[in-house]
């Protein structure tokens, strides 16, 4: 669940600016009106009528979003799914009211007009309404300036090969490294992000994931009891690499996170289908707390402070930032690229 990535994605607008979601609150207020205009005994028939029609186009429109939440974005709206709920309740009610077919009476076309009228008034009203509430314009001014002062970091050298794990074609002219923590409520807001932007740029971009867990027990910079099971899961992780395996743990370490305990990284694994003999034995081995020693000091010597922090294309980005301020800078990086 994520409402942000899928209200910064291109689908939440109409067209010209329009918010999808001002379009939707003004549709859902017409269909009140018109179920209003039943309650009137010389308009019910119109009135049902009108409502099957309305509550059809709900239906189409929320299949069709449900379509693009799950195949191109990846990531659904909890409030989108609460409105879906009752696209489909309306139109369930409409129908089993059994609104009567044009060829059994004849149809009342000032009462659709009034009805017609009523319905674009209570899309202009939402939309007018809900545009002059919008913080957008300060929001994009914020998003601007953030922008240029990551496009405005000096371009670091940062360690980059095969032997990290990593997600995204390797030939990508973007590449974004990851210093990331299990345990980090923040990592995972920011872990979501990327992967918005990775549906948004399957071709462009690449993640590469660097461990840096703030737990004492593999950190020795850490001075304080942080992430006590955030080594533990950054080992997991590099041995699930090992078998190819990396990104679907990556992703339920992240979407478990609240769940993580002594133990819960392996049970991940195993219901994955790795091989949990191999893991034991690959977290136990020296080179795998080498891998994520050479990950920790790789993060302080380009000095990063806190998790997560992020290099796109050796300019550093600290912190978790909205999906619009990610896609600005890949689109103006690729411009520079031209790509």
């Amino acid at each position: 669940m994520n409402c942000d990535a899928v209200a910064a994605s291109s689908y939440s607008e109409i067209f010209a600016g329009i918010p999808l979601s001002s379009v939707a609150a003004g549709w859902y207020l017409a269909i009140l009106g018109v179920a209003l205009f039943g309650l009137v005994a010389d308009w019910k028939r119109e009135s049902v009528r009108t409502l099957a029609v309305m509550t059809t186009i709900s239906l189409i429109t929320t299949v069709c979003y449900l379509y693009i939440m799950a195949s191109i974005l990846h990531t659904y709206c909890l409030y989108c799914l609460f409105l879906d709920c009752i696209s489909v309740l309306t139109c369930v009610m409409t129908w089993s009211l059994k609104p009567e077919p044009p060829s059994s009476a004849p149809m009342n076309y000032a009462q659709w007009k009034t009805m017609g009228i009523t319905t674009a008034a209570c899309l202009f009203v939402a939309v007018v309404l809900l545009h002059g509430l919008d913080n957008s314009k300060a929001r994009s001014s914020d998003i601007s300036l953030m922008v240029q002062s990551v496009l405005a970091e000096p371009v670091l050298a940062v360690t980059n090969n095969s032997q990290f794990p990593s997600m995204g074609p390797t030939q990508a002219p973007i590449t974004i490294e990851e210093f990331s923590d299990f345990e980090c409520p923040y990592c995972k807001l920011g872990a979501m992000s990327l992967a918005t932007v990775m549906n948004r740029y399957p071709n462009q971009v690449r993640v590469v994931f660097r461990n840096f867990p703030l737990d004492m027990s593999c950190n020795s910079h850490v001075q304080n009891p942080m992430h006590e099971f955030s080594c533990e899961a950054a080992r997991t992780a590099y041995c699930a690499q090992q078998q190819g395996k990396f990104q679907p743990l990556y992703e339920e370490l992240f979407e478990k996170q609240e769940s993580l305990a002594k133990g819960k990284p392996l049970e991940f694994a195993k219901a994955l289908g790795l091989d949990t003999a191999a893991i034991q034995t690959c977290t136990a081995a020296p080179q795998t707390n080498t891998a994520i020693q050479t990950d920790i000091e790789e993060g302080f010597r380009l000095g990063i402070t806190s998790t997560p922090t992020f290099f796109i294309n050796g300019r550093k980005v600290e912190g978790i930032q909205p999906v619009e301020a990610w896609n600005k800078i890949i689109d103006q990086l690729l411009v520079t690229h031209g790509t």
